[in-house]
């Protein structure tokens, strides 16, 4: 007997096909067909598993924009191993948010989803749930950094943080259409006045 988490493997398979797809060819090349090609299964299996495509490309929205999740907490799990400030680990995590050589196509691919999200509610709920998450989490970082005195006691966590995310999606949206754009550049001066004091733990200790 196929046990549900078989069917849910199976699921993710087909939708990481749809994400490969878009990263590589571009969103407009996602078919049921072409995923199914991809994926080494029939179309009959992909039709079984999303009976309509935008059923497949909800799925796969959701997929692509949890690898970026995730590939933002290995930065952040290596920056934390290395004792790495909280202005250092904010700027390499955003940078991922860039569509630097290194993650053009992921970028390129969450912008056309974004579009497509436009006019889809479906689509909208989950950019929507994306971005109060990925706000709240540099809310998280922003209050972490006022601990370790790399914020000023009375900074308003919401605003920077906000301020944070406008300024990724601003630099972002720009590099897409222009890679001459300084965007690593404006990050970086965006997360110095976010975070314009040194880290308390990287002080030195005084000598006896």
């Amino acid at each position: 007997m196929v046990r549900m988490a078989d069917h849910e493997r199976r699921r993710t398979e087909i939708a990481a096909a749809a994400v490969d797809i878009a990263r590589q060819e571009g969103l407009g090349r996602v078919t049921i067909a072409a995923v199914a090609a991809r994926s080494g299964v029939s179309v009959g299996l992909v039709q079984h598993y999303f009976p309509g495509k935008d059923l497949l490309v909800h799925r796969a929205y959701a997929e692509l924009l949890s690898s970026m999740e995730r590939r933002v907490a290995a930065i952040v799990d290596v920056g934390e191993r290395r004792e790495e400030s909280i202005r250092t680990m904010c700027t390499t995590a955003l940078t991922s948010f860039l569509p630097v050589p290194e993650n053009r196509r992921d970028c390129l691919a969450r912008a056309e989803f974004q579009v497509l999200a436009a006019r889809s509610e479906a689509l909208a709920a989950v950019a929507r749930e994306d971005d109060r998450a990925l706000r709240g989490r540099l809310r998280g970082v922003v209050a972490n950094a006022r601990l370790c005195g790399e914020v000023a006691p009375e900074a308003d966590e919401v605003a920077v943080a906000d301020e944070l995310w406008a300024a990724v999606l601003g630099a972002a949206a720009v590099m897409l259409v222009d890679p001459t754009y300084p965007g690593e550049a404006v990050l970086a001066e965006a997360t110095r006045r976010a975070f314009p004091r040194p880290c308390r733990r990287h002080e030195e200790t005084p000598a006896d």
